[in-house]
């Protein structure tokens, strides 16, 4: 089997994957719409609120995600190291400053090497690797689908500033975690190179293992602040996933070697591997940590209508910052733009009554996007006040 396709096929699995999940959002929304509908009854309480959102936000510094989720075909990338997506679903109920929710999420952060991003590209779209040429390959995956359910719990200290804590209980069924690392050289008498493998996963898409029934359980804890230090400035921050472990008993995983004495050229010049790799294919009790996610937003209002704003969005270390601005027309409508200035992003947001609708790209053709994000939340307030 040649190396690079040893390498790619775990790689652009991994990637592909990822960008699959971005199309996946837009059943989440239509779901969301039938559920609106469904929970806007009558009741007489008016401490009662309930609430869904549906959120999507998936970045890319190295590929539009379009062709990520197709096997990086088409135009060269660039040498990025990140890709990652969060798509999640909840529904709930709030009572004063309790709450209670169902969620579904989907969670994906991939980092690698420019030079392994480079080599996928350059096997799957037919195009030949350098000559005497010295790659530098990291792979690593951190992926989760669960679903749970989330309490939550609002501290009023002062009039101006409270905070909220939540905790997530989650059952989880799929799992991606670990890495592929190492390094290649391609002289033209003999290629050497050493590539280590290590993580573990519900699915095995490197070395087919046939899949297994596996599922972990886990929590997380978010916090949410939110202070207004003067009448007409306001600041929040989220940091969700601030503490977490998802703990699977008994997870398929795979531990495995590649050195230079088993690497060469094939018949047609293509870089070849033995296919036995050293090392094996078991079972270990493994704890997944998922990054942290954090959202800073500091807004400034210059009148009754108009408000200018700031942020930060960090994904464990993948930061984009962001300016904005927002005019209220009145009570029930209002018009917001956001500018990701180091991803060149614009997110524009409508608030309807009390349905938010946003959506964020990088381009008007959307599969030349490499950031793109959709979100819907909406909120009823019984009694109507």
């Amino acid at each position: 089997m040649a190396l690079a396709k040893r390498i790619t096929k775990n790689g652009i699995w991994l990637l592909s994957d990822y960008g699959k999940q971005v199309r996946r959002i837009a059943l989440l929304c239509a779901l969301s719409w039938a559920l609106v509908g469904a929970e806007a009854v009558a009741a007489g309480d008016d401490g009662w609120r309930l609430f869904t959102e549906v959120e999507s936000f998936s970045y890319s510094n190295a590929a539009p995600i379009y062709q990520i989720a197709h096997d990086l075909k088409g135009d060269p990338v660039a040498r990025g190291d990140v890709a990652y997506t969060h798509d999640h679903i909840e529904i709930g109920a709030e009572y004063r400053n309790v709450s209670l929710s169902f969620v579904e999420r989907y969670d994906y952060y991939l980092e690698f090497s420019p030079d392994a991003a480079e080599l996928i590209y350059l096997y799957n779209n037919d195009l030949p690797h350098e000559s005497d040429a010295h790659y530098d390959l990291y792979l690593a995956a951190n992926q989760l689908r669960a679903k749970g359910v989330k309490l939550g719990y609002r501290f009023t200290l002062t009039e101006a500033f409270n905070v909220k804590l939540a905790l997530s209980y989650f059952r989880a069924n799929e799992l991606t975690d670990g890495y592929l690392r190492g390094y290649l050289d391609t002289p033209d008498a003999s290629p050497t190179g050493e590539l280590e493998l290590d993580y573990a996963y519900t699915e095995d898409h490197l070395l087919d293992r046939a899949p297994e029934n596996v599922s972990g359980d886990g929590f997380s804890t978010d916090i949410y602040l939110y202070w207004r230090p003067h009448p007409q400035w306001e600041l929040s921050l989220a940091l969700e996933d601030a503490f977490n472990r998802i703990y699977w008993d008994r997870a398929t995983a795979t531990v495995a070697r590649a050195s230079s004495d088993t690497i060469g050229y094939d018949e047609d010049g293509a870089l070849d591997v033995s296919p036995a790799l050293s090392g094996n294919e078991g079972y270990r009790d493994h704890v997944q940590e998922l990054p942290l996610r954090a959202f800073l937003w500091s807004e400034y209002r210059l009148n009754d209508g108009m408000s200018l704003g700031a942020g930060w969005r960090r994904y464990d270390e993948s930061d984009l910052g962001l300016v904005g601005a927002a005019y209220r027309f009145n009570e029930r409508l209002k018009l917001e733009g956001r500018y990701y200035f180091n991803a060149e992003a614009l997110n524009l947001n409508l608030q309807v009554y009390d349905l938010y609708l946003g959506v964020t790209m990088d381009r008007l053709q959307w599969k030349q996007a490499k950031t793109l994000g959709l979100s819907l939340w909406w909120r009823y307030r019984f009694g109507g006040v």
